[in-house]
């Protein structure tokens, strides 16, 4: 990389500009993303962007002493500092006279270049302390139906209200869905359930319930207060569609106690399986708070023994960088759920 000044006084730029960017990248990125990018790299383009602050610093006082006492540094650091500049750029650039410093024709140049880029930089680090401070900007969010419908309309008022510069996109889908469109860049971070999990990505649990058996009260099995898993082996099931993660995972805890489910109906509309099962059609297996919720008068929930655990989380890209507006949200929601605990271990 050259940095020299040619025969004409024009100054090659290439170099300092990548530093720009680079630098900035850095400032901006570096505490959320893996910026790969060796040390030595950022040290060796913090000390040049310092020997040119320096540099406008002499330039603008005519003189070592003042501009050392303005930069809080010694006159013999400064002055070595100033013969590094110039043997790398292999031009003289400041006259040393009797009555102070002056620049040379290419001192001259460099200063000219040298102020408009520094104040550029120094808008560029405003850029980023102003995003944090106005907190703006959009987030696409992925959510299930179900963790939609229980809480993402108190989690959206507030935190809009809160944050009114943050625009909020709403993609609603199957836990497996979502983290498909995570990998695929489409959204910025979902709210699904446990399962289904891979490396790519990360799970914070936001929340911990049960699932439940829910029966019409003229049901035999009404008159349990509780029921295994297994006694639901001969009773026809109102059941979720086969794309979801909580289709997997009752099937799954079905055969693990010795039986395939027999499935009534499917559907990714779990008003639909709780209405059906009010009219005396099969059962269903439900999400405590949604039962606790939409409970209709004819239904009754019932505990499963063992426990059915139905787990919420807040998922993000491994491999992506999460924007700031991102981070907002994440912490918004996890002290929404921390604060929702607290309640009801409360009451």
């Amino acid at each position: 990389m050259e940095y020299g000044l040619n025969s004409t006084g024009t100054f090659r730029w290439c170099g300092y500009i990548v530093f720009k960017i680079a630098q900035y990248l850095k400032m901006y990125y570096s505490s959320n993303i893996r910026f790969c990018v060796p040390p030595v790299f950022w040290r060796r383009f913090t000390m040049e962007l310092r020997e040119l602050r320096y540099f406008v610093q002499i330039a603008r006082d005519h003189s070592y002493t003042r501009a050392a006492e303005h930069l809080y540094v010694s006159q013999p650091a400064l002055s070595k500092m100033m013969k590094k500049l110039e043997g790398e750029l292999q031009v003289p650039l400041l006259d040393v006279r009797s009555g102070g410093v002056y620049l040379t024709d290419y001192g001259e140049t460099l200063y000219e270049k040298t102020v408009p880029l520094l104040n550029e930089f120094d808008a560029l680090q405003n850029f980023a302390k102003d995003v944090r401070c106005v907190k703006s900007g959009r987030l696409r969010v992925g959510v299930t139906p179900m963790l939609g419908t229980l809480y993402l309309v108190d989690i959206m008022v507030n935190f809009c209200n809160q944050y009114p510069g943050v625009e909020l996109k709403l993609v609603e889908n199957g836990s497996k869905e979502i983290r498909r469109q995570l990998m695929e860049g489409n959204i910025d971070i979902g709210l699904c359930i446990s399962g289904d999990e891979n490396e790519y990505t990360e799970n914070t649990v936001l929340f911990q319930d049960e699932m439940i058996v829910c029966v019409h009260t003229s049901n035999p099995l009404a008159r349990h207060a509780s029921l295994e898993i297994s006694e639901l082996k001969n009773e026809p099931l109102n059941f979720y569609s086969n794309a979801s993660t909580l289709f997997t995972q009752i099937k799954e805890r079905c055969i693990q106690t010795g039986f395939e489910p027999k499935i009534n109906i499917s559907s990714t509309k779990v008003n639909m399986l709780m209405q059906m099962t009010s009219r005396g059609v099969g059962s269903c297996i439900l999400p405590r708070p949604y039962a606790n919720k939409y409970l209709l008068p004819n239904l009754k929930m019932i505990p499963i023994e063992g426990g059915f655990p139905w787990v919420g989380c807040l998922v993000k890209n491994n491999n992506v960088y999460q924007s700031y507006v991102s981070q907002l949200f994440e912490r918004y929601v996890t002290e929404y759920f921390q604060c929702r605990q607290r309640n009801m271990e409360g009451d």
